[in-house]
């Protein structure tokens, strides 16, 4: 089969990177990554550089590379394999079979099975000896300079002799996600700017101020808590700096934990809490985009030229049922709230209240007494979130949608009202097997509906086949919801997208979709985008 012709923006990006070392392909998610990726790769083999590509990806993403984009883009024989962490005879024959194999050999292992010995020992294989490209894709998962799995493919870049980092939302979460990103592809690229370590970019590029977490009791507070105190502030820095609202994002729930632990409270206020220093806003973003550039190419789908269709946003608001809003506000309030079964539920630690009253505000509470079984649904309640996408869902007829929750429970709720017949689903309660069935019935007009969470689903897959989207419950991640989005915004899409975010009234709704807004802002300032909004 021939390849179709690649788009006039991504022949561009070839021709100019296709014979360089490393390159960073920061195209927004929709605007074709793989195509150009896989050209390069083809133009190395013929020319002898290469013998050998290994890919990799989020689990599930990187068998889509086997499955659908290499057979897709690849003009020239090639033999590929997608590995998995089953001990299969079948999948063990199949290496041995590539390991030997004349033609373009094509690779992709998943970020988790690369950081497992067996996963190691099957790409050392392939490599041993041969001069290879490696295609890091959706670099987002390399962000953080500590993980391990920053560290084993950093240790596979510096085997290969070529590499290329996709990545459409390369800041998905601060400026700070760049640093480790850019120095996987080159080892030294920050030192030569005078950039030594990752504290010393922080110190570059971020502002930081010192506060005091866990410094005050409350009496309001259940015995052996403590609160999280962290003060709102103004901002009072020179330069292009940017101020996150509210300072309790920066913390991620684990580092709080650790933060705020405490003796049972007393009669006595205790202590002054302890000072840590966390980054309220970053500074010089102009020049950091100037750094990137010479190593990067950056392009969202509009400056590509693709003229796909609109994308729509609607909200569809809807109150909260009574002893729900009662729930819901005492739990605001107090940090704690106490249901009719005589259960008692408490979040002294902002980023788990957070989470609570998004729970709330969908209809149930998790078990106090096991936090992995079935949760406590609110007594009496006639789910109103649930009610409305029933709703909204007999309203579009026939039309295929994507529906995306947060929370297993309410993957869990969809799926038993809709029924089998109506709609598949796709999260980690699905095995593989499963999930490529599913897609096929969705993709294929057997079931209207996908119910998916954004962490499985939301990223690699091409959905065009449906045109609107249902978020049932968000996240944080601006990573998930730009991916997400994007499953059905992309070339191959004749319609206009419609993303639907149910938003309960006066709830932590509205601030997740005003947060994810706010982080957009500074993603684009980073990258170079202009300034659009979005979720308004």
């Amino acid at each position: 089969m021939t390849p179709p012709p690649l788009f006039k923006h991504q022949q561009k990006l070839f021709d100019e990177t296709w014979e360089l070392p490393s390159w960073a392909y920061f195209l927004e998610t929709g605007a074709g990554k793989s195509a150009p990726a896989i050209h390069t790769a083809v133009r190395l083999f013929e020319l002898a550089r290469i013998d050998t590509v290994i890919v990799v990806a989020p689990g599930g993403v990187h068998r889509n590379w086997i499955t659908d984009e290499v057979p897709l883009h690849c003009a020239i024989p090639w033999r590929g394999l997608d590995w998995h962490s089953s001990r299969a005879k079948a999948q063990d024959r199949a290496h041995a079979a590539l390991c030997a194999a004349t033609p373009l050999r094509w690779f992709a292992i998943s970020y988790d099975a690369l950081v497992t010995p067996r996963g190691r020992k099957a790409v050392l294989a392939l490599i041993t000896g041969h001069k290879f490209l490696l295609i890091v894709d959706e670099g987002s998962r390399v962000k953080n300079p500590t993980a391990e799995r920053t560290k084993k493919v950093s240790a596979l870049r510096q085997l290969a002799a070529y590499a290329r980092l996709l990545n459409g939302t390369p800041v998905s979460n601060s400026p700070c996600d760049l640093y480790a990103q850019m120095k996987l592809l080159d080892e030294r690229f920050w030192l030569r700017h005078g950039i030594g370590s990752y504290t010393a970019f922080q110190a570059r590029f971020t502002v930081t101020r010192k506060i005091v977490v866990g410094g005050e009791d409350d009496s309001k507070a259940p015995d052996g808590a403590r609160l999280t105190r962290v003060p709102i502030v103004p901002l009072d820095v020179d330069g292009d700096a940017y101020e996150q609202l509210d300072l309790r994002e920066i913390l991620k729930p684990a580092e709080i934990a650790a933060i705020t632990k405490a003796p049972t409270l007393t009669a006595t206020p205790a202590t002054t809490g302890r000072t840590i220093e966390v980054i309220v806003g970053y500074r010089e973003l102009d020049k950091l985009h100037a750094m990137i550039q010479p190593m990067s190419t950056r392009l969202t789908k509009e400056q590509a030229g693709l003229n796909l269709p609109a994308k729509l946003y609607q909200r569809i608001v809807f109150e909260l049922a009574p002893e729900q809003r009662r729930i819901y506000d005492t739990m605001r309030k107090e940090f704690m709230v106490e249901l009719a079964s005589g259960a008692l539920i408490t979040a002294p630690i902002a980023m788990v209240r957070i989470m609570r009253l998004q729970q709330i505000a969908c209809g149930y509470l998790p078990n106090p007494d096991d936090l992995e079984g079935e949760p406590i649904l609110i007594p009496g309640l006639k789910n109103p979130r649930l009610t409305q996408f029933l709703e909204w869902g007999e309203d579009i007829g026939k039309q295929q949608a994507i529906v995306w929750a947060r929370f297993t429970h309410d993957v869990d709720s969809i799926c038993r009202q809709l029924g089998p017949a109506k709609c598949v689903r796709y999260d980690g309660k699905v095995n593989e097997k499963d999930k490529a069935k599913a897609l096929d019935q969705f993709r294929g007009g057997d079931r209207q509906f996908c119910v998916a969470k954004a962490s499985s689903m939301g990223m690699g897959l091409t959905m065009v086949n449906s045109s609107l989207s249902y978020y049932y419950s968000n996240t944080f991640s601006l990573l998930e919801r730009l991916q997400s989005e994007d499953r059905q915004h992309r070339p191959g899409q004749h319609h206009a997208v419609t993303y639907v975010d149910s938003v309960a009234e006066n709830t932590v709704d509205e601030k997740i979709l005003k947060s994810l807004r706010e982080r957009h802002d500074i993603a684009a300032r980073v990258t170079g985008d202009q300034y659009k909004e979005w979720l308004s």
